[in-house]
This record gives structure tokens, C-alpha cells and sequence, in this order.
């Protein structure tokens, strides 16, 4: 026997023998090394160390002992393993040469070595095949780089067809037995493209379980069901997860399951409930795909969820979360980011959207800036509201006077809008308040409430009979303004010419009030949706728009401004009111301008913009903030940024300062 042997206890914890046998100095190294070990217990005696994993998952296991005994041999020492050691530390050995192997040829596949031309070209035929579209030349080296291994990343831009690159790669594994469903974690709206996008790829309709639309209780029933009642395709939204963690691990390893995380950077937190569930759950799949558009938005430790996620028991990158959260505080060295290249760089695909431009895969789209007039009624509201702030005091509290800011801003921009808002609370204008003062009225005090109250006395103070009788006019329809009428001339106009239109506004009440006129000049062929508007109306409205007789969509971006395509239907966007709101902004836009647009077609875009108005500062913080996005997203490599993309306010306090005297 040698020196120190390895052995199984118990099938949960594994003794190293014969330490009496070690020098005082190889006793200390040992303690010294065992004190490092965070995913093993360890208990001490002077002639063993009982060692038991945090975690008992052959991976973890398998971690666990090959470190020891790679520390082991390190001292010289000879080593000895049992049989079911020698078992563990042998698949764990095979394992390591396997993913070594994948690594190489990732590296291959990226540099377009001549070794694996064979290998993508045999893929590009079986694509060829199987598919119903002609992928992309980038579509096929992103799709081949992730079934080649368990899965890997895709950080193009929106627009760029990360769905139907996922469907080819899910289908070629598929074909190699790899795996044999997809269970996709994503945001609620996103559910959208992962069904349309199956019917482009594949010419047919998908078994789909959207979980997002089922209760709680329903979602448990399907997902503790047996495999064979699982439908081929299961989504979830990720406000469920962490709910349902155990639910879907049991669905998950029912069978040969490729997961996908959707707009993965918003599982960036590592001490995020939602971030611990995913990584749970990612740890019984078959292959793993993350998809983002962003994936540093706020720094290098964002990488670090991501990494884990797609390779659970393995270390992509050579750095912990601290370490990374220090490059972006010090600015990584040039050795630093180098390392995290190679490190990270096989495993993921980028295109830019200044690529997509370039190669003429989307052509550059159209901008319409138009320009309006406020009626006298409504100037004069305008006005007086702007003069009002004039008496409030000196000495109020810094925290109410932004308060009294951020509702008098909002209220300019209703009047801006139609004065006819200024009916109703400022919560019930917009989903995003309704959603924020659900959320504030939980808590003893908030931001939120803080607005109530300030719009409270803020519209007490403004009120007076003759304002009262001017917004009223404008509800009952006697005014309009000229926003309105401009947005619904254009609609016609377009309409006429045989083309369908989709007229973005964010606020509730003016929505309804732009659907009667619309309705009016067009009969039956206007949709709406809004937060008021539920899951099965909304797909019913979507579906008619997309494939009926339906020839306007009015939508709030609040709800709809994410995660589906109009592009192959409509490519006309009408903005009638906007707020500084730069993530739902982009992805509005991101709606009518994708790939795979009618060929020789772009987005046309018309901004309605009063003069001498807050929505002129409105235009000019979110140009400030698209400009910042478009230099990440322009990017044809990783790069910190894109937080933008993760705002989900309506304002900041630097866009409340700059726009309040507007």
C-alpha cells in the first residue's frame, strides 16, 4: 500500500488514510488545503480525514476528490484509490479529455480551420434538409458552434435570429440522439417567438406547453407528469421559477433536455432567487444554450451566472465573482481580458447589429420626424402647470421636491399627450406605474407612494373650474388634439397603400380614445394591447394583425415591446408618445426591424413631437441613451455595457433635472 490512500465510506463521504505517515510540513500543507475546500466538509483525526461533499452530485463528487488528489501527488506522495474511487476519478478523468476535446474544436470551428470544414459542411447539408429556410452564413457557424458540445452561448444583437439559430442546433442534436426536448426560461412576452420561430424552421406548428399562461397548480401538474405527457417544447417565464425550482428539475430530468435561458443577462445576480433557481435547474440538463444581447452590462462579474449556468460543475473562466467585479472597478489588464477571451471566447457567437448593416442583411431604416402643434386650450394647460412649480417653497425636503418633479414631468407630458388625462390618477395613465405602485404598496414607504402624494397636492393646487371644464371637453371628444389627428392621418394613408401599421403610445386612456378615431375611419381593422389585456386576447389580437384583416396595432411598450416580430407583416411604426424608457424604446423599434424582412424592405419610423414641449427632451435623452446602446451593440466582440437594456423606469432623476422646465 502506498503512502496515503483514497477510499469510500459510506457512499456520501471518502477517508484519506495513513496522515500519521506525513511530515509535520506535509501535515500542515494538508490542514492548509483542506481549509480551502468550500463545496466539502471535512472532519480530522491523526490518522484520517473524512472528507463529504456539500453536494452530493457525481460532478461535485468528482470535483472534489480529483482536487484532493491532485493536491496528494503535488507533495510526492503516492497515492492509492479504491475501486470506487478509482471509478469516480476515472469518468471524471474521461470526462475532462471529452471537454478538452470540445474546446479544441470550438477553437476550430471559430478560426475556420480547414480539420473541421468536413464536420460544418455535413451540417449545413443536414440543415439544408431539415429546415424550411435558408439559414445565413453566420447562422450556420453560430447554430454548428452549439450543437457540436452540450450547448454554448449566442450574444448577437436582437434582431440577428438567435430562435431560429437555437431550432437548427436543437435539431441536429436531436438528430444525434443528444437530446430530445427544449425547456425554455425566459420573459413572459418571449413566449411568442420561440412558437412562431418553430413554424418558420420547421413549416409546422410545435407541441407547446407555454407555463407562463397556467396557474400555479397547473404548472405542478405538468410539470410532475411523466415524460411522455410533456409536450416537445415546455416555456416558462422566469418570475416562476424559483417557485417551481423542484417541479422543473423533475421535468427536466425526465428526459434528453436541451435548456434555454432567454435574456439571460437578467440572471446576472448571484445572490438572485431567480439566478440560484436557474442554476439548479441547469445542472440536470442534457446541453444548455444562453442567449443575450448584452451579457456585460454592468460588468465582468455578469459573466460569471452566465458561465455557471451553461457549465455548472466546470470553471469556463479562471476568476471568481469577486475578482471579476474588481477588473470592472479597476479596469481589467490587458492579460485579464485576454484570458477571458480565450477562456470564454470558443463557446459563444456575436453578431452586431453594425454587421447586419453592413452585410445588407437588414437595410438602414427610415426616420419621420414630425412635427405638431398644441391647440390654445391646450398650450395654456401646459403653461399654467409649468408656472405653477413657481410657488411651491424653497425649503421643502430635497426627496419631495424631486417628488413634486417627477409628477409635475409626468403631467406635462399627459397634457402633451391629451389633456384629457389629467381625468385620472397619474398611477392609472401608464402599465409601468400600475406595476411599480403594486409593488410600493407592499412597503411601508416608498418612491412610488412618495408620487402619489406629491401628484395629490401637486393637482390640488393646479385644479380650478375652467382647467376642469377644458380637460373635459377633451375626454368627451369636443377637442383633439393635433398629435391624434396627425397619428391617425398617417395610419390612413398608409393603410390606403395596402400596409399595415403599428402606433406605439404609452399611455392607457389615449390608446382607447386613438382606437374609436381609427375605428372610425377604418371600421373593424384596428387591435389593441395594453396591461389591461390579457394573455389569450392578446394572442387572438396578435394572430389577426399577423394573418387576418387587421391593419393597425396599437400598442403600449410596456407590454409588448419585447421578444416578438412583426417584421414580416408590418414595417411601419407610428411613435405618438414616448417616455425615457431607452430598453422598451429599442425594442419597440427592434419589432419591424429584423432579419428576414420582405427583401428590399425597412422600418419606417414617424415620431410625433410637439414643439416647445417636453417631448422634445424626451426625443433627446432617449437619442442620448440609444447612442450609448448602439456603441455596445455595435460592438463585434463582448463588451461592458448595455444597461440600458435593463432599465425598466420610466425616468431617471438626471432625465427628470434635464426635462423639467421643458
Amino acid at each position: 500500500m502506498g503512502n496515503i490512500s483514497l477510499r469510500q465510506l459510506n457512499g456520501t463521504s471518502y477517508a484519506i488514510d495513513g496522515c500519521e505517515k506525513l511530515s509535520s510540513r506535509q501535515s500542515m500543507k494538508l490542514n492548509i488545503f483542506l481549509n480551502s475546500l468550500v463545496d466539502a466538509s471535512v472532519e480530522r483525526s491523526q490518522q484520517s480525514v473524512v472528507i463529504t461533499p456539500s453536494v452530493q452530485e457525481k460532478h461535485v463528487i468528482a470535483k472534489t476528490l480529483k482536487t484532493v488528489a491532485e493536491f496528494l501527488e503535488k507533495q510526492n506522495l503516492a497515492v492509492e484509490c479504491d475501486d470506487a474511487v478509482a471509478a469516480i476519478l476515472g469518468a471524471r478523468n474521461e470526462e475532462k479529455a471529452q471537454s478538452e476535446t470540445i474546446f479544441a474544436t470550438l477553437k476550430a470551428i471559430q478560426s475556420d480551420a480547414v480539420e473541421v470544414k468536413i464536420g460544418f459542411d455535413t451540417f449545413c447539408a443536414f440543415c439544408d434538409e431539415i429546415l424550411k429556410i435558408t439559414l445565413r452564413p453566420y447562422q450556420y457557424k453560430a447554430a454548428y458552434l452549439l450543437s457540436v458540445g452540450r450547448g454554448g452561448f449566442d450574444f448577437s444583437v436582437p434582431g440577428a435570429g438567435k430562435t431560429i439559430i437555437t431550432y437548427a442546433a436543437y435539431a441536429h442534436m436531436k438528430s444525434q440522439g443528444k437530446v430530445d426536448h427544449i425547456f425554455v426560461i425566459g420573459p413572459g412576452s418571449s413566449y411568442n417567438a420561440w412558437f412562431d420561430e418553430f413554424n418558420t424552421c420547421f413549416g409546422e406548428y410545435p407541441e407547446f406547453e407555454n407555463l407562463a399562461e397556467c396557474t400555479t397548480k397547473d404548472c405542478k401538474l405538468y410539470l410532475s407528469a411523466s415524460a411522455k405527457n410533456h409536450k416537445e417544447i415546455s416555456f416558462i417565464n422566469m418570475e416562476k421559477v424559483r417557485l417551481l425550482t423542484k417541479e422543473i428539475v423533475q421535468c427536466v430530468s425526465s428526459s434528453k433536455v436541451l435548456l434555454v435561458i432567454d435574456e439571460a443577462h437578467k440572471i446576472k445576480s448571484p445572490n438572485a432567487a431567480v439566478t440560484n433557481a436557474v442554476l439548479e435547474i441547469t445542472k440536470h440538463a442534457n446541453a444548455r444554450v444562453v442567449l443575450t444581447g448584452t451579457p456585460m452590462p454592468n460588468g465582468y462579474e455578469d459573466l460569471y451566472s452566465l458561465t455557471k449556468t451553461f457549465s455548472p460543475f466546470e470553471d469556463i473562466l479562471p476568476y471568481n465573482y469577486n475578482q471579476l467585479r474588481l477588473m470592472t472597478k479597476n479596469d481589467a489588464s490587458e492579460k485579464q481580458a485576454a484570458t477571458i477571451r480565450e477562456k470564454l471566447g470558443p463557446y459563444y457567437s456575436r453578431i452586431s447589429k453594425k454587421y447586419l448593416l453592413a452585410t445588407k442583411e437588414l437595410l438602414p431604416p427610415n426616420y419621420h420626424f414630425v412635427p405638431c402643434e398644441m391647440e390654445e386650450e391646450q398650450r395654456g394647460l401646459y403653461d399654467r402647470l409649468n408656472g405653477f412649480f413657481g410657488k411651491l417653497s424653497d425649503d421643502i425636503d430635497e426627496d419631495i421636491l424631486m417628488a413634486f418633479k417627477k409628477a409635475m414631468l409626468i403631467r406635462k407630458m399627459q397634457i402633451s399627450a391629451n389633456p384629457a388625462l389629467l381625468q385620472n390618477s397619474i398611477i392609472s395613465s401608464m402599465d409601468e406605474l400600475k406595476e411599480e405602485y403594486a409593488e410600493g404598496a407592499k412597503k411601508e414607504k416608498s418612491e412610488i407612494g412618495e408620487l402619489v402624494k406629491a401628484d395629490r397636492e401637486l393637482m390640488s393646487g393646479f385644479a380650478a373650474s375652467t382647467i376642469a371644464k377644458t380637460v373635459n371637453r377633451y375626454s368627451k371628444g369636443s377637442l383633439s388634439t393635433s398629435k391624434n389627428a396627425k397619428a391617425v392621418e398617417i395610419a390612413i394613408e398608409l393603410v390606403e397603400n395596402g400596409k399595415k401599421v403599428l402606433i406605439w403610445d404609452i399611455f392607457v386612456k389615449n390608446m382607447g380614445i386613438l382606437k374609436e378615431m381609427l375605428t372610425d375611419a377604418l371600421g373593424d381593422t384596428v387591435e389593441m394591447i395594453n396591461g389591461s389585456v390579457t394573455g389569450a386576447e392578446r394572442q387572438a389580437a396578435i394572430k389577426r394583425f399577423r394573418e387576418g384583416s387587421s391593419m393597425v396595432l396599437l400598442a403600449n411598450p410596456a407590454t409588448l415591446a419585447e421578444s416578438i416580430s412583426l417584421h414580416k407583416v408590418c414595417q411601419n411604426a407610428i411613435y405618438v408618445n414616448r417616455n425615457f424608457n431607452a430598453a422598451q424604446f429599442i425594442q419597440s423599434k427592434d419589432r419591424i426591424h429584423r432579419i428576414n424582412m420582405p427583401t428590399g424592405t425597412t422600418a419606417n419610423y414617424y415620431f410625433l413631437i410637439n414643439s416647445d414641449s417636453v417631448d422634445g427632451c424626451v426625443d433627446e435623452r432617449l437619442t442620448i441613451k440609444e447612442n450609448r446602446m448602439l456603441a455596445i451593440l455595435d460592438a463585434d466582440d463582448i463588451e461592458v455595457g448595455g444597461s440600458e437594456l435593463e432599465d425598466g423606469s420610466i425616468m431617471s432623476t438626471q432625465d427628470i433635472e434635464e426635462s423639467f422646465m421643458r
